[in-house]
């Protein structure tokens, strides 16, 4: 009986983070009921956990909890309290976050390659709905079950974790051919979402993966990937009707108009009049900001005064940087950017260099693309304002921290002394680089 319980908590937990990126997109709540239930067990199974995690694993968990607290926080200034709590309900899946990593890390399970499967799977799933909306409900984008910009941002994102996959685990070919297709499929799937913030993400992988690879890849492997890389940007820049190339135009376009006209109304037009508000309402607070809910109400009295050229008020700035700056202040943006992207980042690239093991160095730069792309999705798009976006982020994000933790634990006593000593040795000289 005793041993028959871990199994049914493990098949439980595998289950949920399989069918985690194949619904988060495309099934309206599932995404939110699957958290739920990991919570659940989190909170029952999960706690025994904490004497036992290392002391970055804390200071991750803390900072989601300071998180919240700078958020719950700044609702004193604001005046539009129930906007207020509404959007700090998207800040409380942080620390709740919390009960779900403490049950990774007690049952010892390493779910990142079960996260895996579920991209691949996912990928084709996403290009199924994406062409059924298309091509049956005849609809100008995919948008999944709940906006375009969650569905592209999340298709790329997985294409990349397999992308990770192809680069650091070996598999037979019959595998790579499947990664290959299911990243094509996702990829596609972003496309055909018409997600431009979603698209950014790729020249930057590609360069940073380049950069993370430079010292396994010979001078002559660098010039064929510059090479493959001119021909894919620039297949790209001049087919005519490419979807992808036809709304980069529209957005210079639009960036062009607004520019001459901060008036005319477009996409970009707006985004650079949201973003143009939040700074206008931050001078106003610079510490602790408006408090959060008020960007709709304070850029109404922008617009009422005729400051702002905003055709209508928003409720967020439609970037993360933005509206942390206008709502939370100076001290709440540096708050957001050192807790959720500065701290995973340091954590996950740290291992990418201490560890050499082909498991350990998947979860690691996994890790690095999801942190990187949510912040790089943060540029242009509020995706703090909406719940899929911070479940996925968070879940993804704790499933490859988790996973290095439990591949830690399971070798040898030799082995993760020499891993926990190389780890502190690079955080040492960090310090001494920036001290």
């Amino acid at each position: 009986m005793k041993k028959r319980l871990p199994d049914y908590k493990d098949f439980i937990v595998h289950i949920s983070i399989f069918c985690f990126p194949i619904v988060v997109a495309t099934v309206k709540n599932s995404g939110g009921i699957i958290a739920v239930i990991l919570i659940v067990l989190g909170v029952i199974w999960g706690w025994p956990a904490w004497k036992n995690l290392h002391k970055w694993e804390k200071h991750l968990l803390f900072g989601f909890i300071l998180l919240f607290l700078m958020a719950g926080i700044s609702l004193i200034n604001t005046e539009n309290l129930h906007e207020g709590v509404s959007k700090l309900e998207r800040f409380l899946y942080f620390p709740l976050c919390i009960p779900i990593y403490l049950l990774f890390r007690e049952l010892k399970i390493e779910t990142g390659k079960t996260l895996l499967l579920g991209a691949v799977v996912a990928g084709f799933v996403l290009l199924a709905q994406a062409l059924y909306e298309i091509n049956v409900l005849t609809a100008d984008y995919a948008e999944g079950a709940y906006h375009k910009i969650i569905f592209g941002d999340i298709a790329m994102i997985l294409a990349l974790i397999i992308v990770a996959a192809m680069l650091t685990l070996e598999k037979p070919m019959w595998c790579y051919l499947i990664g290959i297709a299911a990243v094509c499929s996702a990829v596609y799937a972003s496309v055909l979402s018409q997600t431009r913030g979603s698209w950014l993400l790729l020249p930057i992988a590609l360069v940073g993966l380049l950069w993370l690879f430079r010292h396994g890849i010979s001078r002559r492997n660098w010039l064929l990937a510059i090479s493959a890389s001119v021909v894919i940007f620039g297949g790209l820049a001049v087919g005519l009707n490419n979807p992808v190339q036809r709304h980069i135009n529209i957005g210079i376009e639009e960036l062009k108009a607004h520019l001459e006209d901060p008036s005319h109304i477009s996409s970009w037009g707006e985004r650079m009049n949201m973003w143009n508000d939040s700074i206008a309402i931050w001078k106003a607070s610079p510490i602790f900001g408006t408090g959060l809910g008020d960007f709709a109400g304070d850029s109404a009295e922008l617009i009422a005064d005729n400051i702002s050229h905003l055709s209508k008020p928003y409720r967020h700035a439609h970037s993360v940087y933005f509206d942390a700056l206008a709502t939370l202040g100076l001290f709440g943006l540096v708050v957001l950017v050192v807790c959720v992207f500065c701290v995973p980042l340091y954590i996950f690239y740290s291992f990418w260099n201490a560890c050499n093991t082909a498991s350990l160095r998947f979860y690691s730069l996994s890790g690095l693309i999801i942190v990187v792309g949510f912040a790089v999705f943060g540029l242009t798009e509020g995706w703090l304002s909406r719940s899929a976006m911070v479940k996925a982020y968070l879940i993804f994000l704790l499933v490859f921290m988790s996973s290095i933790a439990n591949h830690m634990a399971k070798q040898q006593p030799s082995r993760s002394v020499e891993l926990a000593t190389l780890f502190f040795r690079l955080k040492s000289r960090w310090r001494k680089m920036y001290s």
